[in-house]
């Protein structure tokens, strides 16, 4: 979904309440111009990590979980996340975490800056090399 507008309200940054009737105008525009991401999840000596979660969190609207995607790396230590909405991100990779824990906002501040920036436009591929969070000692 690239946009959706109820008359003047931009319905991707604010929810959406109807109350009563209403005669506004509804548009939705779609795209099928989604980015792509293709990674290699990497430890601190720069080898490659199979079998673990990697996160695509957007910079920006933290609170729409439709633009977190998330990818297992295969035997290589590669991943690929599709159906991107164009923006600005972050890629992160931890060593361990609780099931869905990057939903939680204090635990992703604990590692923002750890977190590999990617900036998707529309059709774009990008590649990215993440380094894995390690887990706390």
């Amino acid at each position: 979904m690239k946009e959706a507008r109820l008359d003047s309200i931009d319905l991707l940054s604010e929810p959406l309440l109807i109350s009563a009737p209403t005669s506004a105008t509804l548009s939705i525009v779609l795209s099928s111009k989604a980015g792509q991401i293709d990674g290699t999840l990497v430890n601190e000596q720069s080898r490659p990590l199979p079998g673990l979660q990697t996160v695509l969190i957007p910079d920006q609207s933290r609170n729409r979980i439709d633009l977190y995607k998330t990818a297992v790396t295969d035997q290589n230590g590669h991943f690929t996340i599709r159906g991107i909405t164009p923006g600005e991100y972050k890629i992160f990779a931890w060593e361990a975490m609780e099931p869905f824990a990057y939903f939680d906002s204090d635990f992703v501040r604990q590692s923002e800056q750890r977190g590999k920036p990617v900036s998707i436009s529309e059709a774009s591929k990008v590649t990215a090399e993440v380094k894995v969070i390690p887990a706390a000692q």
